[in-house]
């Protein structure tokens, strides 16, 4: 390890401590961490942790990862980068494998918060269909069918679709 305050000195333990007390001597001005308050926040092995996490602090834009999946589903990336999104940086972590053992690739991306909102309203139209269909008791009807419907059943709900 070098020494923090004049750079030159590399040493372990106890003569790299007696050689930063020399140093703090020759310059007092300079100020020092301890080992305790260099050292990276302490995290017990084994202790549940979010691995693939995304940037949650950012309004402009929404993030996700998207899997490089190129032997089940190629062009994924180019489809989500045609959809708005765009690679945030070049580090991808393996999420998996492939059947010929090659890596899944995990690329974070984001896309702007107003296209986000728009494809989630989108998605919301067919929800809604859905429900509707089930509400009414026609989910996926075919001609023919006799389906019936006792009147006076009511499904309530808190959402704004009314059957």
């Amino acid at each position: 390890m070098k020494c923090e305050i004049c750079g030159e000195f590399e040493g372990e333990g106890q003569s790299l401590t007696m050689h930063q007390i020399h140093c703090r001597k020759k310059n007092p001005n300079v100020e020092v961490r301890s080992r305790e308050e260099n050292r990276a926040e302490r995290v017990p092995f084994g202790s549940p942790k979010q691995r693939l996490n995304v940037p949650d602090d950012d309004e402009d834009f929404h993030y996700r990862r998207f899997n490089d999946n190129w032997s089940k589903e190629p062009g994924r990336i180019l489809r989500a980068q045609r959809a708005g999104y765009e690679i945030v940086n070049d580090e991808h972590m393996v999420v998996g494998t492939n059947e010929d053992g090659t890596p899944i690739k995990g690329v974070l991306m984001r896309q702007p918060q107003e296209f986000h909102k728009a494809d989630q309203k989108e998605k919301q139209k067919e929800v809604d269909r859905v429900d509707q269909a089930i509400r009414g008791g026609t989910l996926e009807q075919q001609a023919g069918d006799r389906r019936y419907i006792p009147k006076g059943i009511e499904i309530h709900s808190n959402t704004s679709i009314k059957p």
